[in-house]
């Protein structure tokens, strides 16, 4: 992040010269920017700068650049989305206006619908364990950003970043449902560098069927009997900008469901990631593709051959029955490519999810204080049974 100093967005000559050295400075060190810059109109309204915002864009180029909470202090936010997208930033951190994302839900919302296809909204602003799943649901946002910072501390709690990645399917299986939500055996394809953030996201489905399926054949359980997939267009076009599309092939085939230019086409059209029931191909270029941070791949295993082997697309946004789990069209997919694992939040039991994550995340931070403080496990989890679905 450049920023001169604290206190306001509206910087001296000297203040400006002085990110203009930082950017040069840093560009060779780093993956992108977040910088935020402001002025003031005739009314004495805070606007964005876009000339100073640009030059600093311009120079950073070709690494992305974020503009961040600043622009939660601009008057006419959903005009200021323009000025941002002149600017050339790719993205806007912000909690809508409002001190916590929380607060700012609706106004969030109205940003991400506002925003789409050219500008990404990333909530920020009190973001945690117990809220992000809602968060993400609710406003559509396709990225998150929490500091993770418990109490007075200065520096990002461990105890927290785990808590972010796991409150969910410890609610999930407290909550009863099958497997607690996790999709066993599909693992990420690993990228170059550090693993992306905790993906979450609304699921698209597609389920592929035999190459020889046809609307008169018999057909396998849950499959329909009629595609509904346009005639004039392909696959890649029915997904949502902004879901992860899940892929079900069918058991025992060889040939794989993606490659490298059926990745392409999902990440150019806002698809966040392609999590395969299934075989992909071509991963050396998918693992390119994924560098950057803005496209996952996962899938089961892998192949060299094409789809049109022995498969085809059948039907999109339909039920899909994958490892275990009944899979619809609108849940939440929780993608860790650090811990290598996928849970899936069953759109029915958002809500429920939600209420628990509080006090799951108190349950995690007693029992690890207890555990610190030379307490055997069987007595923490004792004390605080009360948030756990498995204690003894």
């Amino acid at each position: 992040m450049i920023r001169p100093r604290g206190g306001d967005f509206v910087y001296s000559l000297a203040e400006y010269s002085q990110m203009v050295a930082d950017v040069a400075r840093y560009k060779p060190l780093v993956d992108g920017f977040v910088f935020g810059i402001l002025t003031t109109d005739v009314d004495e309204d805070y606007i964005g700068d876009v000339v100073r915002t640009r030059n600093l864009v311009v120079l950073a180029a070709p690494l992305p650049c974020t503009f961040h909470r600043a622009f939660d202090e601009i008057t006419h936010r959903m005009a200021a989305l323009d000025d941002v997208v002149q600017a050339g930033c790719t993205s806007v951190l912000t909690s809508g206006g409002a001190t916590t994302a929380v607060e700012g839900t609706n106004i969030l919302h109205d940003l991400v619908s506002r925003a789409e296809g050219s500008l990404n909204i990333i909530a920020g602003g009190g973001l945690r364990s117990s809220n992000v799943i809602g968060i993400v649901a609710t406003t559509g946002v396709k990225a998150v950003h929490s500091s993770a910072i418990l109490d007075d501390s200065d520096l990002a709690n461990a105890a927290e970043i785990a808590a972010l990645k796991a409150a969910v399917a410890d609610a999930l299986l407290k909550l009863k449902v099958p497997q607690a939500g996790f999709l066993p055996n599909v693992l990420p394809i690993p990228r170059t560098g550090s693993p992306a953030p905790c993906l979450v996201a609304p699921i698209s489905t597609i389920l592929f069927v035999d190459k020889n399926q046809q609307p008169s054949h018999p057909r396998a359980q849950y499959t329909p009997a009629e595609s509904n997939i346009p005639s004039d267009k392909h696959w890649t076009d029915c997904p949502t900008p902004g879901t992860v599309v899940l892929m079900q092939q069918a058991d025992g085939q060889l040939c794989a469901l993606l490659g490298d230019i059926v990745a392409s086409r999902l990440k150019h059209r806002g698809v966040k990631a392609a999590v395969i029931h299934g075989r992909s191909r071509d991963i050396a270029a998918c693992r390119e593709l994924c560098n950057d941070g803005k496209f996952q791949v996962w899938s089961k295993g892998i192949s060299t051959v094409g789809t049109s082997m022995e498969a085809k697309p059948w039907v999109f946004d339909v039920p899909l029955h994958v490892g275990g789990l009944v899979v619809n069209a609108g849940d939440i997919i929780v993608a860790d490519e650090a811990e290598r694992g996928i849970t899936i939040v069953p759109a029915d039991k958002l809500e429920d999810v939600m209420k628990l994550l509080p006090g799951l995340k108190e349950a995690d931070d007693n029992v690890l204080k207890d555990v610190n403080a030379g307490i055997d496990l069987t007595e923490a989890f004792k004390r605080h049974r009360g948030h756990y679905a498995n204690a003894k």
